[in-house]
């Protein structure tokens, strides 16, 4: 995996198996919440679990609400998407080989496509009253993003 990040956008964490990519706030008075107003984080499943075992495991979380599911594809690897909201707390949602933060107030767009037999996950992190727009401000990163 690896990308060329589009101007505006920094690099959180990267490593073989994840990165987690920003587009950071600027301004005074930053002093609570995220660092941040769109984020992705992009990760390998470790083990076998198929893309829909990753929604599945999204669906099995009491504190979140999931959309419908779509047919979706990054870098030509297809896959399922689904949008993701808190319904109570803030929570982490794990799978083989990483995790999700789904934080109150903010959405995820999930990705889970198969790249080669092995499921990467890639998620953008959005607020909640400003998701569509923020979804729409990380399409150049997903553009940037090679499975390869």
């Amino acid at each position: 995996m690896s990308i060329e990040l589009p101007a505006g956008w920094a690099s959180l964490h990267e490593d073989e198996f994840c990165f987690d990519v920003h587009r950071p706030l600027s301004g005074p008075g930053r002093a609570e919440g995220p660092i941040w107003d769109v984020a992705v984080l992009v990760s390998r499943v470790n083990g076998d679990d198929a893309p829909g075992d990753v929604i599945d495991a999204l669906e099995e979380n009491p504190s979140l609400e999931l959309g419908a599911e779509a047919r979706a594809a990054i870098d030509g690897a297809e896959g399922i998407s689904v949008d993701v909201e808190v319904a109570g707390e803030s929570t982490v949602v794990s799978f083989a080989g990483g995790s999700l933060s789904a934080l109150r107030g903010r959405k995820l767009r999930v990705y889970a496509v198969d790249v080669g037999g092995q499921t990467v996950v890639v998620a953008v992190d959005g607020a909640a009253e400003s998701f569509a727009e923020d979804v729409n401000a990380a399409e150049p990163v997903l553009d940037a993003l090679e499975f390869g």
